[in-house]
Parts: structure tokens; sequence; C-alpha cells
């Protein structure tokens, strides 16, 4: 600039300026297209980084979980087979028991059917029916066990209760002077049959019937050995005598099986953990990164674009400021205020560029 300030400077000294701001604008405008080509690059490399990370954990997942149900299928199937085996096993030595049971208590089980068919002899033989020889007569006129006592009870609470209240009920509004009626006559019934058979089992055949009851204590005697030879087998550890040696071959075999399929499982996971996953993460890496790198090269040019062209708005803003905006004010620091200085220098008489603000203001004030 000739002058020493812009006021006092010539067209040429314009023509400069008008240079200068259209390079401001021109690099001005240039930064807000970049940092918008910038951002957007920004936010597709952020968001592929991201998609490739997240199909890297995905597919390292399933990779995981598809060695995890091959494995868990074939161990599966033996113990499947496991199963069926100790099944089959389980039938052999259930069986194997019931014949050993049933050999060792043959001879109770004889000696009570003998007793049995002898007491119902001697019944026949003394006139009584078989009828008789049941649980409920015995219970309530020969009881003996604690069972039987409460059989007892039972039938005379229903007896004496439940049934007299079932025909109150069952009689409804009737008048009570009848419900009273007929649970005297059930009452009565009820009582005089139990005294009709109570004589004919206490008195009349009493003898008999204490018989029958001698040998069902044999019998009953005879039970409980059985039942306790019957735990004492159930209980027995050795299992030899039962000839399961081939179920539980195979089933040694079957589970070695497992143990071995669990054990390759373990190394086929460990292998994975340690290599085969770094490798599928490595080829999605070089596989998804070429386009990353790509912005992410073209992100690093435009930064250093965007540092430059910032570095040099940065030193013409400074010039503008120190040399010319003190001296035409920002409002003459425009493309269009420049121009109109430009042509009125052109036009008219102005020398310098004060003149031609000093014109411009009085066309402004002349059109007001």
């Amino acid at each position: 600039m000739k002058a020493q300030n812009i006021l006092g400077g010539d067209i040429e000294d314009l023509k400069e300026l008008r240079d200068i701001v259209q390079n401001q604008m021109n690099i001005q405008g240039g930064i807000e297209q970049t940092n918008i080509e910038y951002q957007k690059l920004q936010k597709e490399a952020e968001a592929e980084e991201k998609l490739m990370n997240d199909n890297i954990q995905f597919t390292i997942k399933k990779r995981r979980e598809q060695i995890v149900i091959n494995f868990d299928n074939e161990i599966s199937k033996f113990q499947d087979k496991l199963k069926k085996v100790k099944n089959e096993r389980d039938k052999k030595k259930d069986k194997e028991v019931k014949k050993r049971i049933s050999e060792e208590t043959k001879d109770l089980v004889s000696e009570n059917k003998n007793i049995k068919e002898e007491y119902r002899t001697y019944m026949a033989q003394n006139g009584l029916s078989k009828v008789w020889d049941n649980k409920l007569f015995y219970s309530l006129f020969f009881p003996r066990r604690i069972s039987e006592f409460i059989i007892f009870m039972i039938f005379w609470v229903v007896g004496v209760i439940a049934i007299p209240a079932l025909f109150c009920n069952l009689m409804g509004q009737t008048f009570w002077l009848l419900k009273t009626l007929v649970v005297l006559i059930y009452a009565a019934l009820f009582i005089l049959v139990y005294a009709f058979v109570y004589r004919f089992a206490k008195d009349d055949y009493k003898e008999y019937f204490m018989y029958v009851r001698g040998k069902q204590a044999l019998i009953e005697s005879n039970n409980k050995k059985i039942a306790a030879i019957k735990r004492d087998i159930r209980r027995d550890k050795d299992e030899q005598q039962y000839n399961l040696e081939k179920y539980d071959k195979e089933i040694g075999s079957i589970q070695e099986n497992i143990e071995d399929v669990v054990s390759r499982k373990n190394e086929a996971l460990n292998e994975f953990d340690k290599n085969t996953s770094v490798e599928i993460g490595n080829e999605i890496y070089k596989h998804d990164m070429v386009s990353i790198q790509e912005k992410r090269q073209r992100i690093s040019e435009l930064s250093k674009y965007l540092k430059d062209n910032e570095d040099k708005l940065k030193e013409i803003n400074l010039d503008i400021s120190t040399n010319y905006a003190a001296y035409l004010g920002a409002e003459n620091l425009t493309l269009d205020k420049i121009d109109g200085l430009l042509a009125i220098m052109s036009q008219q008489d102005a020398k310098t560029v004060g003149d031609a603000i000093n014109i411009s203001k009085s066309i402004s004030n002349t059109m007001l």
C-alpha cells in the first residue's frame, strides 16, 4: 500500500484490498466446506469401526457357540446311551433282587399259605364262613395291633356320629321330633346288629376265632421275617451275584467317552480363545479396515488443510484488522462496498479512498 493508510490510498490500493477480502472469503468458504466433509468422514469412520468391532465380537461369539453346540450334541448322545444302559442295569438288578427275595422267602411264603389253608379248613369244619376272615371283623371284635384299634374307633365315630348327622342333613326342614325318631331307630338297629355279631363272635364262636387269630399271628410273624429279608437284600451292596458285569463295563466305556469328549471340548475352546478368535478378528479387521484407513487418510489430509488455511485466514484477519478495519470500519469491508467505491473512483473525481467514501455517503444521503 503506497499511502500511509487506506483512506489516502488510490484505486490500486483499493483493488489490493479487494483482492485481500476476496481471498479471505475464498479461504473462509474453503474451510467451511472442508469442515463439512471432515465431520462427515469422522462420523462414517467411527460408525464403520464400531460396526467392524461389533462384527468381530458377534462372529467370535457365534463360532464359539457352534463349537460348544457340536461337542454338547456328542456328549448328549453318550448321556442318552448311558441313561439307557443304566436303566437296563437297574431292571436287570431289580429282576435278580426279586428272584433272590423269592428264593430266600419261599419257605416262609409256603408256610404262610399252608397256615392260611389250615385255619380256613378249620373254620369250614366248625361252620364258619370265610367271609368272617377279614380285617374289619377282627378289628371290631378281636383288635390287637394299633391299626386295628384305629379302625375300631373310626367305625364307632362314623356309625354313631357321622351317619346320624347325615340323616339329619338329608331330612332338611323335617320336624325335629321326626328327626329324633329316625336317629333313635337307626341307633337301635346299629347297636342291635353290633350286639348280635358281638354275641356271635365273642360268645358262640370265640374259641374258634381265637384259634384263627393265633394262626394269623404266626402269619404276621412270618411276614415280619419276610419284610426283614427283603430289606436286607435290597440294602446289600454286594452286586456280584446279580451278573451285572456286562452293564458295568459298558457304563464305564460310555463314561470314558464322555470324559474324552469333555476334555476335547475344553481343549478346543482353549485353542479357540487363545488363537482362533484372534485369527478371526484379524481377518475381519484386515478386510474392513481398508475402507476405514482410506477415510482416516483423507481425514488426516483434511486436518492438515484446515490447519494451514486457518493459519492463513488468521493472518489475513489480523492484516485486515490492523491496516484496514480501523480506517474504513467493518461495514465498508465487504466486496459490495469495495466494488461500489471502485466504481466511484473510476467514474468520478475521487483521488483517494477517503474521497470515494465521502462521495458514497453523499449519494446515500441524497437518496434518503
